[in-house]
């Protein structure tokens, strides 16, 4: 016979779970299928609080720091701001008193004297001088009159000249000595006006130049003259110093 060929007895494969005790918290009946296991952690809540409170603090902190930082910075620009204003409102009333004066100076020695500022004048003498004046000739009343006439004219602008005094003080202290020695200039100006005119009342006739130059110190006022300059100085002293703080935020000056 032939070979006959038989087929063999089928092997069977039989795979083996792995089998493994299942650990208490896994609820019996399921499967820990190809040896997994689950496992669980526990939470440390009191760890976790404190973590969290350290965290709120930091927060806080941050936060406190912020705003101490803000209201600082707030608080120095209000500050620059407020003496900005005060530096301004210094500045415009220096100059603009600087301005008067430099008018006061003009009305006072603008060399037109009318009838009634000559009787004013005449009548001031009489009452102070008594008997002197009546006993005076004619060219001692006239020069004395005339020197009385720019007394008077000074005095009507008495709060003028005391004003330098009061702002004198500011303009050293917001702009330093160059806007405080302008203000002494009128002031000086003004005592010289009161020299020159007691000079000129005691000038005699038979001193012509003498006369002439009280009178010129007195009453020229063009570009040539020593106290026209003086003033015309000191005021563009005081613009330069004082206009770039009047003007800090006009496009003049930007």
């Amino acid at each position: 016979m032939g070979h006959e060929f038989r087929p063999q007895t089928p092997v069977l494969l039989r795979f083996r779970v792995c089998q493994r005790r299942l650990p208490p918290f896994i609820a019996t009946g399921t499967p820990a299928s190809f040896g997994i296991r689950f496992t669980s952690m526990a939470t440390d809540w009191n760890a976790t609080g404190e973590m969290l409170q350290g965290i709120g603090a930091i927060s806080s902190a941050l936060a406190i720091a912020f705003a101490a930082y803000i209201g600082r910075n707030t608080f120095t620009s209000w500050r620059r701001q407020k003496q900005e204003e005060r530096r301004m409102e210094a500045a415009e009333s220096i100059l603009t008193l600087a301005y008067q004066l430099r008018y006061n100076f003009r009305s006072v020695r603008t060399p037109l004297i009318d009838q009634r500022e000559l009787d004013e004048a005449e009548n001031v003498l009489r009452a102070d001088s008594g008997e002197w004046w009546e006993r005076q000739p004619d060219d001692v009343r006239r020069r004395a009159s005339i020197a009385q006439v720019i007394m008077n004219r000074l005095r009507r602008h008495h709060e003028d000249w005391q004003r330098i005094w009061e702002l004198k003080p500011l303009a050293l202290a917001f702009f330093g000595p160059t806007a405080e020695r302008s203000l002494d200039v009128f002031w000086e100006q003004y005592v010289s006006l009161l020299s020159d005119a007691e000079a000129f009342a005691n000038i005699e006739d038979k001193d012509a130049e003498g006369s002439q130059g009280a009178r010129d110190r007195l009453f020229r006022q063009c570009e040539d003259s020593a106290i026209t300059q003086t003033i015309d100085e000191a005021v563009a002293r005081l613009e330069a110093e004082l206009q770039p703080t009047i003007y800090a935020h006009s496009a003049r000056y930007r």
